[in-house]
């Protein structure tokens, strides 16, 4: 009589083995957080919509916006604001930076 071959296969591994496989996938998320933005992490984790900017909106005008963004000294913005009063042109100013 011939014996069977048995066709389980069971996978023994130790505790080490365990912790070894969690701590590498650990290691693999935490490694690619930085590569991830603040607001990117924000979405992965609490199922927030991504922020982004406002580049156009639809308008039956045929008129365009000016904006500058103040982010250096103040020597130039005499000068930007009055060739614009000269010209009856509206602006905005954001204050980045230093500014804010």
């Amino acid at each position: 009589m011939k014996k069977r071959k048995n066709k389980n296969i069971f996978f023994v591994f130790s505790v080490r083995h365990i912790y070894v496989a969690v701590a590498m996938v650990l290691m693999a998320f935490i490694l690619s957080l930085p590569v991830l933005d603040g607001q990117a992490m924000a979405s992965v984790f609490l199922g927030a919509k991504r922020l982004v900017p406002v580049y156009c909106v639809e308008n039956d005008k045929n008129e365009i916006a000016i904006t500058f963004d103040a982010c250096w000294g103040s020597d130039k913005t005499q000068a930007i604001l009055d060739v614009l009063k000269e010209n009856d042109v509206t602006a905005t100013f954001f204050l980045v930076g230093m500014w804010t």
